[in-house]
């Protein structure tokens, strides 16, 4: 078993990744919101909700997985729609969403998914 210190700064090559997928992340953002695209929203979505919160406010990363699940319910797609809660379940509850909120949250989710059905 090795031991000892780990360089935990981020390397230039890292630091440049993390900022071009967030470039992209922006790109496809404004690509999800045209009509031609709705069919790939809720997959574009998922995408960006799993690196969203890296770069931006976890308010905008929580809206961005039910934003997820709507569009996933809205064009059929129930894997992506799952996905969208469960981004939305590990981004709040790993930074310590009020578990009291957390099942308000998803029993309204759950309505709108049998309003959908």
């Amino acid at each position: 078993m090795m031991c000892g210190a780990v360089d935990v700064a981020p390397s230039d090559e890292s630091a440049a990744a993390v900022k071009t997928a967030y470039l992209l992340q922006k790109v496809a953002f404004e690509l999800v919101e045209n009509p031609n695209n709705a069919r790939s929203k809720a997959k574009t979505l998922t995408a960006v909700g799993v690196i969203q919160f890296w770069n931006e406010p976890l308010k905008t990363a929580l809206d961005t997985g039910l934003k997820n699940y709507e569009a996933g319910l809205e064009s059929g797609d129930p894997m992506f729609a799952a996905l969208g809660v469960y981004n939305y379940a590990r981004i709040g509850l790993d930074f310590g969403m009020n578990l009291d909120d957390f099942q308000r949250k998803v029993s309204a989710l759950n309505h709108l998914r049998q309003r959908c059905i």
